[in-house]
């Protein structure tokens, strides 16, 4: 361990937070969506828009590769997906909205970069821009994304020898830029279960400088669908912290969010899915990714929360719903206790037409299990001796209107893991 990634360490165990702060609200967020810019199929005002028409009050436009930095970024306004949104973008923003050219005779309009957009769809107070790319630094034949935040640059991909150490590199990357700019910047590992559970949890276990990861991804499901031999979503965040607790590294987080490509049909992902609401002092993106440093936020594809409290000296997790009249909420405490079962069997998935082979591991079910559930709005749950820590899952009989997406059928919200 580097002695920058050593402090680093210290700086996420101090940060394990006892109650809110003082004048903190809660602000919900997109941390991963494209544009124009890549592979997204709307202007990239369009799909910032989107999410503040849905009340977001803020938003990584994460497009792949590079950041929105390039002034002459043109494309060309005959082809089938500018074509279908243009008529949509002139009425929106005006008919000189982008500036327009012609190359070798053909009409061509240019995109705005990040901090144009920022100087146009940012409303201190109200609405945020992050900056941010997806980086793609696939490793060893795994497919391995995940997204820079609040960075001022495009940042080069970093390879490891292996997984775990190409996802530090990144980590590390992505905060050294921001500390070179002043700035809180933080790395994220995107959709682990996609394409085809390539992110294994040993290798996020052993990820000992990245904190954050996707666990609720719209767009993040395995492409063959679930299988019953690897991790799903729940028991993969599970084993990744019981096995990081007892190699000594700090807690992983989770967000949730859509990666959100198509805001038009809604044939396979839209806006509004999943997300992450971050307890801040300020909608400013330093102190969004501060608070998210802290784990003081929670994912959700549909409750909402009034409340999340862990108190380190009673060693107790509890929390309060914002309850919708009609819902009825179940809160799980999730846990492992000290001591669990840490054999891991590997075997073998052969090549089939829809997927790779791929190794996987099968894991003790002493991992991930149930320590307490109670039907209603408000729990709490203090933890045992023998507890390695408590995490809840909050979920409700009310339907989501839309059962497009990799998330639960109903609305559901998750907080963050807690030691003793």
């Amino acid at each position: 361990m580097t002695f920058r990634s050593f402090l680093y360490t210290l700086c996420v165990a101090a940060l394990v937070w006892t109650s809110p702060l003082p004048a903190a609200e809660w602000y919900r967020g997109n941390l991963h969506m494209h544009s124009f810019w890549s592979d997204g199929n709307v202007f990239p005002e369009m799909a910032v828009d989107a999410y503040k028409d849905l009340g977001y009050h803020f938003v990584v436009l994460s497009d792949h590769s590079h950041l929105q930095l390039d002034s002459q970024r043109w494309i060309d306004v005959e082809q089938a997906k500018v074509q279908t949104v243009l008529k949509q973008y002139y009425e929106r923003y005006g008919e000189n909205a982008a500036e327009t050219c012609e190359v070798d005779g053909k009409k061509q309009i240019r995109l705005h970069t990040v901090h144009e957009l920022k100087k146009k769809l940012d409303i201190p107070g109200r609405f945020l821009m992050i900056p941010g790319l997806e980086l793609a630094p696939d490793t060893n034949g795994v497919t391995f994304h995940g997204n820079a935040l609040n960075v001022t640059e495009t940042i080069p991909v970093q390879q490891g020898a292996t997984l775990a150490e190409s996802i530090d590199k990144n980590a590390l990357a992505a905060r050294k830029n921001g500390e070179d700019h002043g700035l809180v910047s933080e790395f994220m590992v995107n959709h682990p279960l996609w394409p085809n559970y390539d992110i294994d949890p040993l290798s996020l276990a052993d990820a000992k400088d990245t904190f954050l990861f996707e666990l609720l991804c719209a767009y993040g499901h395995p492409r063959g669908g679930p299988s019953d031999r690897f991790w799903n979503r729940e028991s993969l965040w599970d084993i990744v912290t019981a096995f990081r607790i007892v190699k000594g590294h700090p807690l992983m987080y989770s967000v949730g969010s859509d990666d959100t490509h198509n805001y038009l049909t809604f044939a396979y992902n839209r806006p509004g899915t999943c997300w992450t609401v971050v307890r801040s002092e300020k909608l400013e993106a330093d102190s969004i990714i501060l608070a998210m440093r802290r784990g003081d936020f929670y994912t959700s594809c549909g409750v909402e929360m009034e409340d999340i409290v862990f108190d380190k000296t009673a060693r107790t997790l509890s929390v309060k719903v914002k309850p919708v009249e009609g819902v009825n909420y179940r809160v799980q405490f999730i846990g492992t206790k000290r001591g669990f079962d840490q054999t891991a069997v590997p075997f073998e998935m052969e090549k089939t037409d829809k997927h790779p082979a791929r190794k996987g591991w099968t894991f003790s079910k002493e991992i991930g299990i149930e320590l307490l559930s109670v039907e209603g709005t408000e729990a709490s749950y203090q933890l045992k001796e023998d507890d390695l820590y408590v995490r809840a899952v909050i979920s409700s009989d009310q339907r989501r209107e839309h059962q497009d997406g990799f998330a639960p059928e109903t609305a559901t919200a998750w907080t963050q893991p807690y030691c003793p």
